[in-house]
């Protein structure tokens, strides 16, 4: 999904949120606000460009323990780049699904990983005592 799509946020908006602290949990947040990173690439004729847009939220439906900030940034040059600290932001529950689905593939081959190597370990372990 293009972070286009996000140049049309306004205040108010529905968002989805990926909570990385949370695993697994999707939640339906409300944009608070939206503050734009500006780029002059041409002062003589005043031309600018928004490079990304820092987007605060709540979750109006979801209570949280810590008073921190919800927030993402959306780089408008990287297409999937809508990462924050502890959240990740869609416009779609379909592409936070999407989102989440890749994390589990990640994490599902770091552990085969770390499955082989301790399998390594061990039958490298058997062998030296076998002798």
């Amino acid at each position: 999904m293009s972070n286009e799509r996000f140049r049309d946020l306004k205040i108010g908006d529905k968002i989805f949120v990926y909570c990385h602290n949370e695993y697994t949990k999707i939640v339906e947040g409300m944009i608070t606000s939206i503050e734009g990173r500006l780029e002059y690439p041409n002062l003589t004729n005043r031309e600018i460009s928004i490079e990304g847009i820092s987007v605060e939220f709540i979750l109006p439906n979801y209570k949280t323990q810590s008073d921190e900030k919800k927030s993402f940034y959306i780089e408008f040059s990287e297409e999937k780049s809508r990462r924050g600290v502890n959240y990740t932001g869609f416009l779609t529950i379909e592409d936070a699904l999407e989102f989440s689905n890749e994390l589990k593939v990640d994490k599902i081959k770091e552990l085969e990983e770390k499955i082989k190597k301790e399998e390594k370990r061990h039958n490298e372990l058997l062998t030296k005592f076998q002798k």
